[in-house]
Protein backbone atom coordinates (compact mmCIF):
# COMPACT_ATOMS: atom_id res chain seq x y z
CA UNK A 1 0.00 0.00 0.00
CA UNK A 2 1.37 3.43 -0.52
CA UNK A 3 -0.05 6.68 -1.03
CA UNK A 4 1.86 10.08 -2.88
CA UNK A 5 -0.53 13.40 -1.32
CA UNK A 6 0.47 16.53 -3.18
CA UNK A 7 0.63 19.42 -0.83
CA UNK A 8 0.16 22.34 -2.94
CA UNK A 9 0.43 25.71 -0.81
CA UNK A 10 1.21 29.12 -2.84
CA UNK A 11 5.19 29.32 -2.47
CA UNK A 12 4.89 25.53 -1.49
CA UNK A 13 4.67 22.31 -2.93
CA UNK A 14 6.01 19.11 -1.64
CA UNK A 15 5.17 15.36 -1.80
CA UNK A 16 3.69 13.17 1.46
CA UNK A 17 4.00 9.71 1.29
CA UNK A 18 2.13 7.11 3.39
CA UNK A 19 2.92 3.02 3.86
CA UNK A 20 4.15 0.32 5.46
CA UNK A 21 7.43 0.23 3.72
CA UNK A 22 9.05 3.78 3.22
CA UNK A 23 12.91 3.69 4.51
CA UNK A 24 14.57 2.70 1.32
CA UNK A 25 12.45 6.07 -0.10
CA UNK A 26 13.80 8.02 2.32
CA UNK A 27 17.52 7.37 1.43
CA UNK A 28 16.75 7.36 -2.93
CA UNK A 29 15.48 11.05 -1.44
CA UNK A 30 18.64 12.34 0.14
CA UNK A 31 20.74 10.42 -2.40
CA UNK A 32 22.29 13.06 -4.58
CA UNK A 33 23.56 15.35 -1.60
CA UNK A 34 26.92 15.14 0.56
CA UNK A 35 26.69 13.21 3.80
CA UNK A 36 27.96 15.66 5.39
CA UNK A 37 25.31 18.26 4.33
CA UNK A 38 22.59 16.20 6.24
CA UNK A 39 21.84 16.03 9.83
CA UNK A 40 19.55 13.35 11.13
CA UNK A 41 17.56 14.74 14.30
CA UNK A 42 16.00 11.69 15.89
CA UNK A 43 13.92 10.72 19.30
CA UNK A 44 16.34 9.09 21.54
CA UNK A 45 13.99 6.01 22.00
CA UNK A 46 15.54 4.95 18.55
CA UNK A 47 18.96 4.24 20.41
CA UNK A 48 17.72 0.79 20.96
CA UNK A 49 17.50 -0.89 17.66
CA UNK A 50 14.65 -3.59 18.66
CA UNK A 51 12.85 -0.21 17.60
CA UNK A 52 14.45 0.06 13.98
CA UNK A 53 11.35 -0.81 11.42
CA UNK A 54 13.96 -2.33 9.31
CA UNK A 55 17.88 -2.73 8.59
CA UNK A 56 17.31 0.09 6.31
CA UNK A 57 16.22 2.23 8.71
CA UNK A 58 19.02 1.39 10.85
CA UNK A 59 21.32 1.45 7.80
CA UNK A 60 20.02 5.40 7.48
CA UNK A 61 20.93 6.25 10.74
CA UNK A 62 24.56 5.08 10.28
CA UNK A 63 24.88 6.69 7.15
CA UNK A 64 24.65 10.38 7.96
CA UNK A 65 25.47 12.32 10.87
CA UNK A 66 22.88 11.26 13.78
CA UNK A 67 21.62 13.32 17.20
CA UNK A 68 19.83 11.75 19.48
CA UNK A 69 17.33 14.11 21.52
CA UNK A 70 14.97 13.02 24.11
CA UNK A 71 11.34 13.99 22.55
CA UNK A 72 9.58 15.03 25.39
CA UNK A 73 7.81 17.88 26.12
CA UNK A 74 10.17 19.78 28.41
CA UNK A 75 13.12 20.20 25.44
CA UNK A 76 10.69 22.24 23.29
CA UNK A 77 11.95 25.19 24.33
CA UNK A 78 14.28 27.96 23.00
CA UNK A 79 17.16 26.52 24.56
CA UNK A 80 16.71 23.29 22.85
CA UNK A 81 16.59 25.26 19.72
CA UNK A 82 20.05 27.08 20.72
CA UNK A 83 21.66 23.71 20.77
CA UNK A 84 20.39 22.59 17.59
CA UNK A 85 21.81 25.65 16.18
CA UNK A 86 25.17 25.14 17.61
CA UNK A 87 25.24 21.74 16.44
CA UNK A 88 24.24 22.42 12.77
CA UNK A 89 26.71 25.14 13.20
CA UNK A 90 29.70 23.15 14.26
CA UNK A 91 29.37 20.49 11.55
CA UNK A 92 29.38 23.19 9.33
CA UNK A 93 25.51 22.00 7.45
CA UNK A 94 25.34 25.04 4.58
CA UNK A 95 22.01 26.77 3.41
CA UNK A 96 21.40 23.61 0.63
CA UNK A 97 22.00 20.73 3.89
CA UNK A 98 19.32 19.04 5.09
CA UNK A 99 17.74 18.50 8.43
CA UNK A 100 15.81 14.99 9.05
CA UNK A 101 13.00 15.41 11.46
CA UNK A 102 12.29 11.50 12.85
CA UNK A 103 9.50 11.54 15.93
CA UNK A 104 6.97 13.12 17.19
CA UNK A 105 5.11 16.44 16.92
CA UNK A 106 8.00 17.76 19.86
CA UNK A 107 10.40 16.82 17.70
CA UNK A 108 8.87 17.78 14.72
CA UNK A 109 8.13 21.38 15.72
CA UNK A 110 11.73 21.92 17.05
CA UNK A 111 13.12 20.85 14.16
CA UNK A 112 10.95 23.00 11.75
CA UNK A 113 11.70 26.34 13.79
CA UNK A 114 15.55 25.50 13.85
CA UNK A 115 15.25 25.00 9.85
CA UNK A 116 13.33 28.06 9.35
CA UNK A 117 15.71 30.11 11.56
CA UNK A 118 19.26 29.08 10.57
CA UNK A 119 20.47 30.87 7.71
CA UNK A 120 16.72 32.15 7.65
CA UNK A 121 16.01 28.84 6.15
CA UNK A 122 17.62 25.37 5.18
CA UNK A 123 16.14 22.32 3.96
CA UNK A 124 13.76 20.02 6.29
CA UNK A 125 12.08 16.39 6.04
CA UNK A 126 9.76 15.25 8.62
CA UNK A 127 9.68 11.11 9.26
CA UNK A 128 6.46 11.24 11.92
CA UNK A 129 7.52 8.67 14.53
CA UNK A 130 3.62 9.39 15.86
CA UNK A 131 0.42 9.08 15.32
CA UNK A 132 0.11 12.88 16.45
CA UNK A 133 3.17 14.20 14.00
CA UNK A 134 1.86 11.71 11.14
CA UNK A 135 -1.98 12.92 11.17
CA UNK A 136 -1.63 16.78 12.64
CA UNK A 137 1.71 18.35 13.48
CA UNK A 138 3.74 17.20 10.63
CA UNK A 139 1.46 18.50 8.02
CA UNK A 140 0.73 22.40 7.90
CA UNK A 141 4.07 23.98 8.13
CA UNK A 142 3.53 25.22 11.63
CA UNK A 143 6.40 25.24 14.05
CA UNK A 144 6.81 26.61 17.69
CA UNK A 145 8.63 25.67 21.06
CA UNK A 146 6.89 26.49 24.08
CA UNK A 147 7.66 29.65 26.56
CA UNK A 148 6.07 31.43 30.15
CA UNK A 149 4.19 27.80 29.73
CA UNK A 150 2.42 28.75 27.35
CA UNK A 151 2.10 26.08 24.39
CA UNK A 152 3.72 27.13 20.85
CA UNK A 153 4.24 30.77 21.91
CA UNK A 154 7.06 31.18 20.04
CA UNK A 155 7.27 29.77 16.22
CA UNK A 156 7.15 29.96 12.68
CA UNK A 157 5.53 28.99 9.57
CA UNK A 158 8.29 26.95 7.33
CA UNK A 159 6.99 23.64 5.41
CA UNK A 160 9.24 20.85 4.62
CA UNK A 161 10.96 19.56 1.38
CA UNK A 162 9.15 16.05 1.77
CA UNK A 163 7.22 13.84 5.03
CA UNK A 164 7.66 10.12 4.89
CA UNK A 165 4.73 8.56 6.91
CA UNK A 166 5.42 4.66 7.75
CA UNK A 167 3.07 2.97 9.30
CA UNK A 168 5.07 0.61 11.14
CA UNK A 169 6.61 2.99 13.38
CA UNK A 170 3.03 2.80 15.16
CA UNK A 171 3.53 -0.54 15.78
CA UNK A 172 5.93 -0.28 18.71
CA UNK A 173 3.78 3.26 20.10
CA UNK A 174 1.83 3.04 23.61
CA UNK A 175 -1.57 2.76 23.61
CA UNK A 176 -2.12 6.15 25.27
CA UNK A 177 0.14 7.99 22.63
CA UNK A 178 -1.95 6.19 19.63
CA UNK A 179 -5.21 7.27 21.11
CA UNK A 180 -3.96 10.68 22.00
CA UNK A 181 -2.79 11.09 18.29
CA UNK A 182 -6.06 9.79 17.01
CA UNK A 183 -8.00 12.62 18.78
CA UNK A 184 -7.06 14.68 16.08
CA UNK A 185 -8.60 12.78 13.53
CA UNK A 186 -11.76 12.51 15.61
CA UNK A 187 -11.54 16.45 16.03
CA UNK A 188 -11.26 16.61 11.83
CA UNK A 189 -14.26 14.08 11.53
CA UNK A 190 -16.22 16.43 13.90
CA UNK A 191 -15.90 19.94 11.86
CA UNK A 192 -15.46 18.61 8.12
CA UNK A 193 -16.36 15.15 7.25
CA UNK A 194 -19.79 13.47 8.17
CA UNK A 195 -18.56 10.06 6.15
CA UNK A 196 -15.23 9.82 8.31
CA UNK A 197 -16.94 10.69 11.74
CA UNK A 198 -18.68 7.18 10.61
CA UNK A 199 -15.72 5.40 9.02
CA UNK A 200 -14.44 5.82 12.92
CA UNK A 201 -17.41 5.10 14.51
CA UNK A 202 -17.56 1.77 12.43
CA UNK A 203 -14.03 0.86 12.61
CA UNK A 204 -12.63 1.53 16.37
CA UNK A 205 -11.52 -2.22 16.83
CA UNK A 206 -9.86 -2.22 13.65
CA UNK A 207 -8.15 1.26 14.11
CA UNK A 208 -6.63 0.16 18.18
CA UNK A 209 -5.58 -2.99 16.63
CA UNK A 210 -3.50 -1.28 13.94
CA UNK A 211 -4.59 -2.49 10.87
CA UNK A 212 -2.80 -1.43 8.22
CA UNK A 213 -5.47 -0.76 6.01
CA UNK A 214 -7.32 1.35 8.77
CA UNK A 215 -4.46 2.90 9.67
CA UNK A 216 -3.91 4.08 6.34
CA UNK A 217 -7.25 5.25 5.29
CA UNK A 218 -7.14 7.24 8.64
CA UNK A 219 -3.86 8.79 7.70
CA UNK A 220 -4.99 9.72 4.38
CA UNK A 221 -8.32 11.39 4.99
CA UNK A 222 -6.48 13.28 8.27
CA UNK A 223 -4.62 14.87 6.09
CA UNK A 224 -6.48 15.59 3.17
CA UNK A 225 -8.92 17.46 5.66
CA UNK A 226 -5.30 18.79 6.99
CA UNK A 227 -4.68 20.35 3.89
CA UNK A 228 -8.02 21.45 2.92
CA UNK A 229 -8.12 23.70 5.84
CA UNK A 230 -4.30 25.22 5.75
CA UNK A 231 -3.57 25.51 1.48
CA UNK A 232 -5.72 28.20 1.60
CA UNK A 233 -5.05 29.94 5.10
CA UNK A 234 -1.57 29.10 6.01
CA UNK A 235 -1.04 31.95 8.27
CA UNK A 236 -5.04 31.22 10.19
CA UNK A 237 -6.59 34.28 9.23
CA UNK A 238 -9.98 32.04 8.60
CA UNK A 239 -10.59 28.62 7.58
CA UNK A 240 -7.36 27.47 9.06
CA UNK A 241 -9.07 28.27 12.88
CA UNK A 242 -11.59 25.55 12.67
CA UNK A 243 -8.34 23.00 13.51
CA UNK A 244 -8.28 24.53 16.95
CA UNK A 245 -11.78 22.87 17.64
CA UNK A 246 -10.91 21.21 20.96
CA UNK A 247 -7.88 23.59 21.38
CA UNK A 248 -8.89 26.37 22.93
CA UNK A 249 -10.72 24.53 25.98
CA UNK A 250 -8.04 22.23 26.43
CA UNK A 251 -5.24 24.15 26.14
CA UNK A 252 -6.50 25.28 29.47
CA UNK A 253 -6.59 21.98 30.82
CA UNK A 254 -2.54 21.41 29.66
CA UNK A 255 -1.26 24.82 31.23
CA UNK A 256 -3.24 23.77 34.64
CA UNK A 257 -1.06 20.62 34.59
CA UNK A 258 2.11 22.78 33.80
CA UNK A 259 1.98 21.19 30.02
CA UNK A 260 3.05 17.60 32.04
CA UNK A 261 2.42 14.72 29.30
CA UNK A 262 2.75 12.35 31.79
CA UNK A 263 -0.34 13.21 33.84
CA UNK A 264 -2.10 14.59 30.49
CA UNK A 265 -1.53 14.15 26.60
CA UNK A 266 -2.22 16.81 24.09
CA UNK A 267 -4.88 14.73 22.40
CA UNK A 268 -5.94 13.68 25.89
CA UNK A 269 -6.33 17.61 26.72
CA UNK A 270 -7.79 17.83 23.33
CA UNK A 271 -10.56 15.33 23.82
CA UNK A 272 -11.80 17.05 26.86
CA UNK A 273 -11.90 20.19 25.17
CA UNK A 274 -13.84 18.82 22.67
CA UNK A 275 -16.46 17.85 24.68
CA UNK A 276 -16.51 21.26 26.22
CA UNK A 277 -16.72 22.52 22.59
CA UNK A 278 -19.69 20.07 22.02
CA UNK A 279 -21.45 21.30 25.46
CA UNK A 280 -21.33 25.01 24.36
CA UNK A 281 -22.72 24.25 21.13
CA UNK A 282 -25.84 22.84 23.14
CA UNK A 283 -26.23 25.85 24.94
CA UNK A 284 -25.89 28.23 21.82
CA UNK A 285 -27.72 26.00 19.10
CA UNK A 286 -29.92 23.53 21.76
CA UNK A 287 -28.36 20.78 19.68
CA UNK A 288 -29.44 18.60 22.50
CA UNK A 289 -27.54 15.29 20.33
CA UNK A 290 -24.22 16.59 19.77
CA UNK A 291 -22.92 16.36 23.17
CA UNK A 292 -23.56 12.01 23.29
CA UNK A 293 -22.30 12.20 19.86
CA UNK A 294 -18.77 13.62 20.90
CA UNK A 295 -18.74 10.92 24.34
CA UNK A 296 -19.35 7.89 22.44
CA UNK A 297 -17.01 8.40 19.74
CA UNK A 298 -14.05 9.37 22.27
CA UNK A 299 -15.12 6.94 24.34
CA UNK A 300 -14.44 3.86 21.98
CA UNK A 301 -11.25 5.51 21.25
CA UNK A 302 -10.66 4.76 25.45
CA UNK A 303 -10.19 9.23 25.31
CA UNK A 304 -11.24 10.85 28.33
CA UNK A 305 -14.23 12.72 28.78
CA UNK A 306 -13.79 14.20 32.17
CA UNK A 307 -10.98 15.39 33.86
CA UNK A 308 -11.79 13.06 36.90
CA UNK A 309 -10.23 10.55 34.31
CA UNK A 310 -6.67 11.18 34.38
CA UNK A 311 -4.05 10.30 36.34
CA UNK A 312 -3.60 12.96 38.55
CA UNK A 313 -5.18 13.69 42.34
CA UNK A 314 -5.14 17.74 41.49
CA UNK A 315 -8.04 18.35 40.10
CA UNK A 316 -8.54 22.48 38.37
CA UNK A 317 -11.66 25.02 39.68
CA UNK A 318 -13.81 26.44 37.21
CA UNK A 319 -11.94 30.01 37.97
CA UNK A 320 -8.57 28.84 37.19
CA UNK A 321 -9.40 27.25 33.92
CA UNK A 322 -11.52 30.14 32.82
CA UNK A 323 -8.50 32.24 33.74
CA UNK A 324 -6.67 30.14 31.40
CA UNK A 325 -9.26 30.62 28.64
CA UNK A 326 -8.80 34.63 29.36
CA UNK A 327 -5.13 34.27 28.67
CA UNK A 328 -5.45 32.03 25.64
CA UNK A 329 -2.94 33.85 22.89
CA UNK A 330 -5.53 33.60 20.50
CA UNK A 331 -7.57 35.90 22.29
CA UNK A 332 -8.48 39.27 20.94
CA UNK A 333 -10.21 42.57 21.73
CA UNK A 334 -13.92 41.32 21.73
CA UNK A 335 -13.43 37.86 23.78
CA UNK A 336 -12.05 34.66 22.77
CA UNK A 337 -12.51 32.96 19.70
CA UNK A 338 -14.55 29.14 19.65
CA UNK A 339 -14.92 26.65 17.11
CA UNK A 340 -17.98 24.65 17.76
CA UNK A 341 -20.20 22.50 15.64
CA UNK A 342 -23.81 23.63 14.50
CA UNK A 343 -24.11 19.65 13.94
CA UNK A 344 -21.34 17.23 13.10
CA UNK A 345 -19.32 18.49 10.30
CA UNK A 346 -20.91 21.87 10.04
CA UNK A 347 -18.51 23.82 12.28
CA UNK A 348 -18.47 27.36 12.95
CA UNK A 349 -16.16 30.33 14.20
CA UNK A 350 -18.23 32.23 17.21
CA UNK A 351 -16.37 34.74 19.92
CA UNK A 352 -17.98 34.10 23.68
CA UNK A 353 -17.25 37.27 26.41
CA UNK A 354 -19.37 35.63 28.60
CA UNK A 355 -17.46 33.98 31.42
CA UNK A 356 -20.76 32.34 32.81
CA UNK A 357 -20.97 29.73 29.85
CA UNK A 358 -16.96 29.33 29.80
CA UNK A 359 -17.53 28.54 33.15
CA UNK A 360 -20.75 25.95 32.28
CA UNK A 361 -18.52 24.53 29.33
CA UNK A 362 -16.31 23.48 32.39
CA UNK A 363 -18.63 22.04 34.50
CA UNK A 364 -19.03 19.47 32.29
CA UNK A 365 -15.49 17.91 32.47
CA UNK A 366 -15.05 18.46 35.97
Amino acid sequence: MFAAIKAEYPNNKYPIYISDNLTSQISLFLKGHPKSNIIIIIDQVFKDKKLHIDQNFTSLLNDYNTYFIDGGIENKSLSKVNELCNLIFNLKIPRDGFIVSIGGGVIGDLCGLVASLYMRGINLIHVPTTMTAAVDSSIGGKTGVNFNKTINLIGSYYHPKAIFIDMRFFLSLEKRDLNSGIAESIKSAFIADIEFYNFLDRNSENILGLSFDHIYDLIYKSIQIKLYHTVSDEKEQSKRLFLNYGHTFGQSFESFYGIDESLLRHGEAVSIGMVCAAKLAEIIYENKMILDQHKSLLLKYKLPIEISKIKSKKIPTIDTLTNGIENDKKRITEGNKFIICKELANAEIIIINDKSIIEECFQTVI
